[in-house]
């Protein structure tokens, strides 16, 4: 066959042959313009709708974060006022001068000194003054009212059937003590002048019932909200969303946005729909992300939202660029079709060139058939060069096994080879290398022999074995190279035992020759190869060489020196030093880091090892990181890949303990602190409701896996915020819940010590007379009994 030369390449001496003119090139012109235009359209158009999507998905999963925050902050703040209301309400019903009050009978004008303190008690204590409006003591059965506006007969009160309705709907509440919302009723005061001898009844109320019998209401406390307070201590904390707050009844008390509340003021059924958070769309009103959740105690509803409109607003300003952006590649594309015939032309140039070449006529075809009938031939040289390749695959990467593990390649090179050659990846990898045990002396000539014999293995290795490792079965020097991989050392293991024993079978059938081998360490990547083969060697050397009547293995880990120092690698220290990390101890920490590098000096460690004992001492300090719930990403940011290649470049001593000390552990250690004190609020406060919730019967080990934390760290952050054990904590709420179930229930002693899940009724009364310096039934008649004469 007479060879080709390449057209660049060609003499003026062979002039080109002329072929017919392509008739069909406009029809092919147009393709490609076509082409061009939807390859620069398309991509656009989905990169625009995958942002959009993306943007507004993440802009939600934000906003919807940061509304849950919010939600719990103003229901916390609302739920302890009002809670704090009721508690020192309920706590003033025993009182002195709520007793006077309460067996006073005709209205005491003259009694001045007790009316005074009688007021002042009503009124409240000074840190409820922002959230008291006003209160009222109104005795029924003797007919007469206490106000903070004056006294006078309940039956002389000018809105005398508003405060009958009002009575009348206290009466059959069943509860002694409980919120009324009269926020649409009519006010007392006129233009902000009060109305003599009017009794205010709108607006939220707290009623309590006296002498604190459900079915018998002798006299009734009532105490006004300061709702106008209360709007502006929520407005300022509102942080751009709609709240709309309804009692138990579905009356509003509470809205920022009326159309939310018109909303659930017609479907109070949606309220009942706690603790989610949904999409709702509202006629007339545009679309809502809401959340709703609602309390227990104080019988509130509360609904928070934001415009969904808003935000996709913002998103489709995205979408818009990407429609500019394509109306202009649009334009210059279809300025682009003009000069489209003059790019066209050396196409027809190339037609003509391969049609010389080749002798094809292409007359009847257009230029692209004539380009594809005359390149046939290439195509064929192609399929035989990747056979070639194929052959050559295994020569490939058996010389970069070699390499790297004669330290000739660096770790980017590798990663690159290893992509080059696709060669599978896992998470773990591990090195087993195998001699063969030959009978005879160890001279020159049994090493020939030994290593014919390993090459003949290696051929004949089954498919089967081959299949399950990273690289096909290699031989060298004499030794038998088998790399395994898996995504958990424990599959490693188990995988490499497999491998080694279906190996060891077929030499042993095969050959009828024993295997020594050698296992190396788990490596998390294959630029450590040359460590793992390290390793194998010294495990071999360990294991010692002469002929044998049975296989072999042998681990590195199973040479290793029980001091805690393998090859130099001091583990012992490694394990103080992420200790103190973990501890934050600064100064111990740096004190390790000189004592580790010098401590490679003095041993001598050569400059690979040196990098890869400082590697594994860097990863085992990020893993403290890792354990504690922190991304190395958040404390290095973009510098988690330069921290690992600066050690290659620090060659002194001095330089390289400041760069680990300043550079990786003090930071690590300063961002592990800050992280810490940030979660232990936020942990406490679940600690605090886990152990409320189950009233105390809950062990340290059943809090730290509710809340998925090491026992430990629960009982490190109790001691450093409330300077207390989980013992004491849950103690308190035991003590506190069983003070409740004396005063307020019937259950016997060993009832109540059943509920607190005590082992018998002895070790109750001991625990409460520990605490309460009384037993528990000495308690119960004395503060019951003291209980019965303030409701009489």
């Amino acid at each position: 066959m007479t060879e080709l030369s390449p057209f660049w390449k060609k003499g003026k001496s062979e002039p080109m042959k002329t072929v017919r003119k392509d008739r069909h090139g406009g029809k092919y012109q147009n393709r490609i313009f076509l082409l061009l235009l939807l390859m620069a359209v398309v991509p656009l158009l989905i990169a625009g709708s995958i942002s959009y999507k993306v943007y507004l998905d993440e802009v939600t999963r934000q906003t919807d974060l940061s509304m849950e925050a919010i939600e719990a902050q103003i229901c916390n703040d609302v739920e302890v006022t009002l809670s704090s209301i009721r508690q020192f309400y309920r706590e003033i019903s025993t009182d002195d001068q709520m007793s006077w009050l309460k067996e006073t009978g005709s209205i005491p004008y003259s009694d001045y000194s007790n009316l005074n303190e009688a007021q002042n008690l009503l009124k409240g204590p000074t840190y409820l003054d922002e959230y008291v409006g006003s209160y009222a003591f109104i005795n029924i059965m003797q007919d007469w009212v206490l106000t903070n506006n004056g006294m006078y007969r309940l039956s002389e009160a000018r809105n005398k059937e508003q405060v009958d309705a009002l009575l009348e709907k206290a009466a059959q509440f069943p509860s002694t003590l409980f919120w009324m919302n009269n926020v649409g009723e009519k006010s007392a005061y006129v233009n902000g002048i009060y109305q003599s001898k009017t009794l205010d009844v709108s607006g939220f109320q707290m009623i309590m019932k006296l002498p604190g019998n459900v079915n018998r209401v002798d006299q009734i406390v009532m105490v006004q909200l300061n709702l106008p307070r209360l709007r502006q201590r929520l407005d300022s904390n509102l942080a751009g969303y709609e709240l709309c707050i309804f009692s138990s009844d579905a009356k509003t008390i509470y809205s920022s946005d009326e159309v939310l509340e018109n909303y659930f003021s017609a479907h109070p059924e949606e309220l009942k729909n706690e603790k989610r958070i949904d999409n709702l769309k509202i006629e007339g009103g545009g679309e809502y992300r809401i959340r709703i959740s609602g309390t227990s105690g104080n019988g509130m509803n509360y609904v928070l939202a934001y415009n969904l409109g808003q935000m996709k607003e913002g998103a489709g300003r995205i979408l818009g660029v990407s429609l500019v952006i394509m109306g202009a590649l649009i334009v210059l594309l279809i300025l682009s079709r003009i000069f489209t015939s003059i790019l066209y032309q050396p196409v027809k140039s190339l037609n003509a060139y391969v049609s010389d070449i080749a002798g094809v006529d292409t007359e009847e075809m257009d230029e692209f058939s004539a380009i594809r009938e005359n390149v046939v031939q290439l195509v064929d040289t192609k399929e035989s060069l990747q056979l070639m390749v194929q052959n050559q695959q295994k020569i490939l990467v058996e010389q970069f096994i070699i390499r790297t593990i004669r330290g000739e390649m660096t770790p980017e090179a590798v990663a690159g080879a290893q992509e080059q050659f696709q060669l599978p990846r896992a998470r773990v990898y591990q090195l087993l290398t195998a001699v063969c045990m030959l009978e005879g002396e160890t001279d020159q000539e049994s090493e020939l022999e030994n290593e014919a014999l390993s090459m003949t293995i290696v051929k004949k290795a089954p498919e089967g074995i081959a299949a399950g490792l990273i690289t096909p079965v290699l031989c060298l020097n004499g030794q038998i190279l088998l790399l395994t991989g898996a995504n958990t050392q424990e599959e490693l293991r188990e995988k490499t035992m497999r491998i080694h024993t279906e190996f060891t079978e077929f030499v042993e059938t095969e050959f009828g020759c024993s295997l020594i081998s050698g296992v190396s360490q788990v490596f998390p990547g294959l630029k450590y190869l040359r460590t793992a083969y390290n390793e194998c060697m010294e495990t071999l050397k360990n294991t010692g060489s002469g002929p044998r009547d049975h296989s072999d293995i042998t681990f590195y880990e199973e040479i290793a020196r029980t001091d805690g120092i393998i090859s130099g690698y001091d583990y012992v220290m490694e394990n103080a030093l992420t200790k103190a990390v973990n501890d934050g101890d600064c100064e111990e920490a740096a004190q390790l880091v000189d004592k580790f590098i010098n401590s490679l000096n003095n041993r001598g460690i050569t400059r690979h090892d040196r990098n890869f004992f400082l590697y594994r001492l860097v990863i085992a300090v990020l893993a403290v990181l890792s354990d504690a719930g922190l991304s190395a990403n958040q404390v290095f940011r973009d510098r988690s890949e330069d921290i690992f290649q600066k050690l290659n470049y620090i060659c002194e001593s001095d330089k390289l303990k400041s760069y680990m000390n300043s550079q990786i552990v003090q930071p690590s250690i300063e961002a592990l602190r800050q992280y810490r004190y940030q979660a232990s609020s936020e942990i406490l406060r679940r600690i605090m409701e886990l152990v409320h919730e189950r009233r105390g019967d809950i062990t340290l080990t059943e809090c730290a896996e509710q809340l998925n934390y090491h026992p430990s760290y629960i009982w490190k952050i109790l001691k450093a915020e409330r300077n207390m054990t989980f013992t004491d904590l849950v103690n308190l709420e035991k003590l506190e819940t069983a003070k409740e179930l004396l005063l307020n229930t019937e259950l016997s002693i060993a009832e109540i010590s059943e509920q607190l899940s005590y082992a018998n009724t002895q070790n109750f009364i001991r625990f409460f007379s520990k605490y309460v310096d009384s037993t528990p039934g000495k308690y119960r008649k004395e503060h019951k009994g003291q209980e019965d004469k303030s409701r009489l």
